[in-house]
């Protein structure tokens, strides 16, 4: 259960990165909202998830969900382009 909260945190994790995009720096107020409520679940289930997993694997495993999850949005919805 531990692992698939912790997964689950890592796509909060893409929610709250590409929130905190589209926030413009806190000057939206609904996309700041969104940013709140995805970093409060996000890193919520991994403390929960922390709580029988070490942290090395979970935190990695959390970071590059996140990481790869917000990679695709950026790319596919945000027209970002795509580069090394």
């Amino acid at each position: 259960m531990a692992w698939l909260v912790l997964i689950i945190s890592g796509f909060l994790e893409a929610g709250w990165a590409v929130s905190l995009k589209q926030s413009a720096g806190f000057s939206r107020l609904w996309p700041t909202v969104s940013f709140a409520i995805f970093a409060v679940l996000s890193l919520g289930g991994l403390a929960w998830s922390l709580k029988y997993l070490p942290v090395g694997p979970a935190y990695a495993v959390w970071t590059g969900i996140g990481a790869a999850v917000t990679g695709v949005i950026g790319v596919v919805f945000l027209d970002e382009v795509v580069s090394t």
